[in-house]
């Protein structure tokens, strides 16, 4: 029996009356989908790899019903796969999609949002002003967390009141990242979590933060550290950098910015990274993510196994997606 595809070849060539309908019947029978499951019933978006006209080399859709429509994609050499967003679910990756020239379909199960929990050292008083602080700061984590798609939430969050350690005072200021060991060591440290230190003045200022690193289970946050402050710190836990250099992609409303009073978005880019980061503590520190992807993206990759840093599904204040 002739195969379909060789069939409306020979209509073509033959010009059959038919063959244009008989093309367009096989693209209609040809067509890729993307399924999600166990969405949050808002606006998904995925980003797939794979061989078309052009080539998909993380090619954004939109769905408002977790059904998408891809059109005809074939194997690529280098790398084939889906990625998913949606919000209060973790990024979900399928990897790697055996396209086939037939008619595909990828089922993805989304799940999450994945949950970190968290303990906060009260090393600088007054207890309770700096209890509420952290409140405060964990509240507009979640916020943006929730809004930006990251796919986490806060599970529990201890709080010790260390006011009243002997050691607490040479912690005041926390002046730099040498300060770490000792502070943990004279003050504690939970494993299995990040630990948050609400201290008077981070580097002798009091709006700073600083997560000593990209990749970590630290934060030290002053007392006078605005609401979004701790998402950025942690953004940096997710092994995630700071964009103030890419001045083309990015402004002050991005979480990551170094400082700003405005942090609002996170890029899709951005997610693929904090998720997929060996470093990152959403794989280093917490056990959700244990046997999945992961995925060594430096900032400035940009090819068929990793995003742009600036991809966007959606459009970030004046960003556009792209």
């Amino acid at each position: 029996m002739k195969r379909p595809w060789l069939y409306v070849i020979s209509l073509l060539a033959l010009g059959s009356p038919i063959a244009w309908l008989s093309y367009k019947y096989y693209l209609a029978v040809t067509q890729d989908h993307v399924i999600l499951s166990n969405t949050s019933g808002t606006s998904d978006g995925i980003l797939v790899v794979g061989q078309a006209s052009p080539p998909m080399t993380y090619k954004s859709f939109t769905s408002t019903t977790g059904s998408f429509a891809l059109g005809q994609v074939t194997l690529a050499k280098s790398n084939n796969e889906v990625v998913a967003f949606t919000n209060q679910r973790a990024v979900a990756i399928q990897t790697p999609v055996a396209w086939t020239t037939g008619s595909d379909t990828v089922n993805l199960a989304l799940s999450g949002p994945i949950d970190i929990d968290v303990t906060v050292w009260i090393v600088t008083g007054p207890n309770q002003a700096q209890h509420d602080r952290a409140v405060a700061m964990s509240i507009a984590a979640s916020s943006i967390w929730d809004s930006e798609r990251m796919g986490v939430a806060f599970g529990t969050i201890d709080f010790h009141d260390a006011t009243d350690n002997p050691s607490a005072p040479l912690y005041s200021n926390f002046s730099d990242c040498n300060m770490k060991r000792s502070m943990q060591a004279a003050i504690g440290k939970d494993p299995g979590r990040i630990n948050v230190y609400m201290v008077g003045l981070v580097q002798g200022i009091v709006g700073r933060g600083q997560a000593c690193g990209v990749g970590s289970d630290f934060v030290a946050m002053s007392a006078g550290a605005g609401d979004a402050l701790l998402a950025h710190e942690i953004g940096h836990d997710f092994g995630l950098e700071h964009i103030d250099t890419l001045v083309g992609d990015f402004d002050q409303t991005n979480v990551m910015y170094s400082a700003s009073d405005v942090r609002q978005y996170f890029t899709e880019g951005q997610l693929f990274r904090a998720h997929l980061a060996p470093l990152s503590a959403l794989n280093a520190v917490y056990p959700d993510r244990k046997g999945q992807p992961q995925r060594n993206c430096a900032q400035a990759a940009s090819d068929s196994l990793c995003p742009p840093i600036a991809k966007r599904i959606w459009a970030d204040g004046t960003f556009l997606p792209n």
